[in-house]
């Protein structure tokens, strides 16, 4: 959700300078990220225990008395109706908490024109707090999830990554092309794998075919070395021009 801003201020000059791009597949980069949320929530709710039930019921309560501080504080400037602000139970229970945030979370969505940007709430908070009320639901009266539901969760899971994924990719290419001289298309739209491979391996300096022993050491330190090519000093007979060893220079 943090890269659709930037793109969205490339919108226009991919449309100008790719006319036959589908701008759909940016159209629908927030609408898939939020729907894999919820898609997300659900599957780990059907496919794990109800653990974490008190930490869970704190947040849903948070959550909800957040929400409500904003509906009324909307209410008294005259941008939300008052009969839109629901009269809280502010019950303590599982199910009274759940159901208090999931109510107010239906107002906010249903007079989400009129109040974006006019509180800190986003959509992502929306979505969040949406999702907690009703884990909270299934927690409190969990039971094992037959086969049919846990593969379902996972197929659209699964389905809405891809779309997400596919879109991603797609504007990802026409950033490419169209930041290509500026070379900082990861800064408006970073891979979505980078930092997901596995840990490369520590290159090892190759052993030598025969190691030296101090030994080997010794023995070559002990022994003069010998040059390829006498010197003008040597008391060795020259070596005829022709033949192997001869000086090459000599005509």
């Amino acid at each position: 959700m943090g890269v659709v801003p930037k793109l969205a201020s490339l919108r226009e000059q991919v449309a100008t300078h790719l006319p036959t791009f589908d701008l759909s597949n940016f159209d629908n980069i927030g609408r898939f990220a939020v729907a894999l949320i919820y898609a997300n929530a659900r599957y780990h709710s059907v496919t794990s225990p109800p653990a974490a039930l008190p930490e869970l019921h704190e947040k849903v309560i948070t959550l909800r008395n957040l929400f409500y501080a904003d509906a009324t504080a909307l209410n008294k400037h005259g941008i939300l109706p008052g009969d839109c602000v629901p009269k809280m139970r502010f019950g303590n229970g599982y199910k009274n908490a759940a159901g208090d945030l999931a109510i107010l979370v239906t107002v906010f969505k249903d007079n989400w024109p009129k109040i974006a940007g006019k509180i800190p709430i986003d959509e992502v908070t929306l979505a969040e707090a949406e999702i907690a009320a009703r884990q909270l639901l299934e927690a409190a009266g969990a039971k094992a999830q037959p086969p049919e539901v846990i593969a379902e969760a996972t197929e659209i899971r699964a389905k809405i990554y891809t779309c997400l994924v596919n879109c991603y990719d797609q504007w990802r290419r026409a950033l490419g092309y169209l930041r290509w001289e500026h070379d900082d298309l990861d800064a408006f739209a970073p891979s979505l794998y980078t930092g997901r491979g596995g840990s490369a391996r520590k290159q090892t300096e190759p052993e030598p075919a025969n190691p030296a022993t101090p030994e080997a050491v010794e023995s070559a330190a002990a022994t003069p070395a010998v040059p390829a090519h006498p010197t003008n000093g040597s008391s060795k007979a020259k070596i005829a021009v022709g033949l192997p060893g001869s000086d090459p220079f000599i005509g």
